[in-house]
């Protein structure tokens, strides 16, 4: 194994998560993993400052399912208390997806104030 230097990892918070165990199935309903995932990253969260960008993509005949998807996550977020104003929801994610990929993925990055300001 090589050790990686992530730099300074506080300004580099990324969260991703297979989306078959986020949602139920295909669709845009959480499942009861989901649901503890995110009320994890919500205590979390909520510790910090940080603007947090939403992200699901991946394989697959919808290609609006993603979009739905992570305004699902968008609203399930500020229902736990965070604010709306801190969330966005992006196109592509900060990870580079490898094309070998046959599963849909929910990438959650809580960016640091000095990388968006």
């Amino acid at each position: 194994m090589k050790e990686t230097n992530v730099g300074d990892f506080r300004a580099r918070k990324v969260f991703v998560a297979e989306s078959k165990t986020i949602f139920w199935g295909v669709g845009t309903a959480l499942s009861p993993n989901g649901r503890e995932f995110l009320d994890t990253l919500a205590d979390y969260a909520g510790t910090l400052p940080d603007r947090i960008v939403i992200t699901e993509s991946g394989p697959g005949s919808n290609p609006e399912v993603g979009l739905l998807r992570a305004i699902v996550v968008v609203n399930y977020l500020t229902s736990k208390g965070i604010s709306k104003e801190r969330c966005s929801v992006a196109a592509e994610g900060t990870l580079p997806t490898p094309s070998t990929s046959t599963e849909r993925s929910l990438e959650i990055a809580l960016l640091d104030e000095s990388v968006y300001k």
